[in-house]
């Protein structure tokens, strides 16, 4: 059976938890809160919660933590691997963290980055998702990480950077569409352009990214092409 760890119990932590574990992974689980840990694993059927230690001893640790809380985690990874244990794979996930800094700064330490493009809810309840990694995806050393994340997605070689602006130029657009609509809307009751927002906005892109517009967004881009 394919074993990993995951460190952070976040919204990425929980989806690829779960991806994971329907794709037959045996995750170990750590937050340094055991409690939280512990009602965390028992969300699935296959996951334990495991301490610090234990965690060090799988072959693959995924961090899927907040960005400030990576150098943290990674130094004290590395004085208790200097002592007691051979270094696993630490796998960077955060967008805000360049893998090239963890890997100049903790030298000793096995660390590669793998960046999601899109949204962890997404991943939770779908799969599918798009990863992107520095690292030739041949490199013999990857292998193991490639493995358990061509089981969630598709792998993809790219900058790094190329995540942090696709998803931060998406949320952007996102931000201020919400804003310019809720401003144009000021005057109605607050519950129409709530209900707008919550139903229109999610189903009107996804007509738009699969070409299948219906009469009214028909009517919308006719408008609009007068314009």
């Amino acid at each position: 059976m394919t074993i990993c760890g995951v460190a952070g119990i976040g919204h990425l932590g929980k989806a690829l938890t779960r991806q994971l574990e329907k794709a037959g992974v045996q995750v170990h689980t750590y937050h340094p809160n055991i409690q939280r840990s512990n009602k965390f694993a028992q969300m699935f059927t296959n996951v334990k919660a495991v301490n610090f230690s234990t965690l060090l001893e799988q072959p693959v640790v995924l961090l899927s933590l907040p960005a400030e809380k990576i150098k943290d985690f990674l130094e004290r990874a590395e004085r208790e691997i200097s002592a007691n244990h051979e270094s696993p794979i630490f796998v960077n996930l955060s967008t805000l963290v360049q893998t090239k800094e963890l890997q100049n700064q903790f030298s000793t330490l096995n660390v590669y980055g793998m960046k999601m493009i899109g949204h962890a809810d997404y991943l939770y309840a779908n799969g599918d998702g798009v990863f992107l990694t520095e690292t030739d995806l041949e490199n013999e050393a990857f292998q193991k990480v490639r493995v358990l994340f061509e089981k969630v997605g598709s792998l993809y070689k790219d900058d790094e950077e190329v995540v942090k602006k696709i998803n931060g130029l998406a949320v952007q657009r996102i931000i201020e569409t919400c804003i310019s609509f809720e401003e144009e809307t000021k005057d109605f009751p607050a519950v129409y352009s709530k209900k707008a927002m919550d139903t229109i906005f999610p189903n009107t892109m996804r007509l738009f990214r699969e070409g299948s517009f219906d009469g009214f967004m028909l009517k919308i881009i006719e408008d609009m092409k007068k314009k």
